[in-house]
């Protein structure tokens, strides 16, 4: 049961198991997207149908009665959960033989919730993981078999939820051959919890009124979905970009926090602390590219960023 990339990524793992039988998947409903809103199916649900595997995309598993027969219908031995974005009721969770089991991108009872990558890299911690999860009615509450951590230091989600992936297989692997044995025994969370709230396209959104240091951790966390969005004050007019590379640097300047300044082919954008020097950006309508190129040819006029992205003049530097 999964959606996303990460989640096909697992598949994919289990798939290539020999002692593993994926008898069906589960995942969300095809969704709308791009301009002409055509249907788009999830990672999973591409790379089940690649492998010939039955694909269930029920709106929901608790009002749905006959999806619950369905699944009791297969006998499962686990579940396998990972990213599928729907809650489980109760009569799902007792179905299979020896545990319904949820691999979660945190280190647990931290960022609990559906977007725990992106608010631990938006928070700037150093370290997050993977828990590997026995399921229970709360959100993220089950006990936890097994667990690793891992450095976030110049992750984007993306690429950190990639490296996740490969982390979690071998802990999942582990945990699903050790049950039936009684060598794998879940141990209740303790700590501090937190909550990973879904990102939104606003948190897209970026305010430069904060440390330099803060603001690339908020583009890295957006990084790729939904992307980091400024918009650039240009001679020729307004300019939405996304930003896809930044690196921290000085305000050598002086520049108010927001201020847009381009020298000798870089592009630099002012925080309160500090500022950041764009690497790589995709502006609105165009295919990705590097600064140098995006500079030929523009003229920037003295301007200024907002977190909702309007343009604040603040005089010509």
């Amino acid at each position: 049961m999964g959606t996303p990339k990460f989640a096909a990524d697992i598949l994919a793992s289990l798939l290539e198991c020999p002692w593993i039988d994926v008898p069906c998947v589960y995942t969300q409903p095809d969704r709308p997207a791009g301009r002409g809103k055509k249907l788009i199916p999830s990672p999973v649900k591409n790379l089940a149908c690649a492998h010939n595997i039955p694909v269930r995309q029920p709106l929901s598993l608790k009002k749905e009665p006959a999806e619950q027969d369905f699944l009791a219908g297969l006998k499962p031995d686990y579940l396998v959960v990972a990213a599928y974005g729907m809650i489980l009721p109760q009569t799902v969770l007792d179905l299979p033989r020896y545990a319904p089991v949820n691999v979660h991108t945190s280190l647990l009872p931290a960022y609990r919730g559906s977007a725990p990558v992106q608010r631990a890299l938006m928070d700037g911690v150093e370290r997050t993981g993977v828990s590997i999860m026995r399921m229970e009615a709360g959100l993220d509450t089950g006990p936890v078999y097994a667990s690793a951590s891992v450095a976030t230091a110049g992750e984007t989600s993306g690429s950190l939820l990639d490296r996740m992936a490969g982390l979690a297989v071998p802990l999942l692997l582990s945990v699903l051959r050790d049950i039936p044995e009684g060598h794998c025994v879940p141990v209740e969370q303790t700590g501090t919890s937190s909550y990973a709230a879904k990102i939104s396209k606003q948190d897209g959104w970026i305010d430069f009124h904060r440390p330099a240091r803060l603001v690339d951790c908020h583009i890295r966390a957006v990084t790729p979905d939904p992307g980091a969005h400024v918009t650039l004050s240009l001679e020729q007019g307004p300019v939405t970009v996304v930003l896809e590379e930044v690196c921290c640097t000085e305000n050598e300047t002086g520049a108010e926090a927001g201020s847009v300044l381009a020298r000798k082919g870089q592009l630099v954008l002012v925080c309160a602390e500090g500022a950041l020097q764009v690497v790589r950006l995709k502006p609105q309508g165009k295919k990705s590219m590097d600064v140098a190129s995006f500079l030929n040819g523009q003229r920037l006029a003295g301007s200024s960023l907002s977190r909702a992205g309007h343009i604040v003049p603040v005089g010509a530097e």
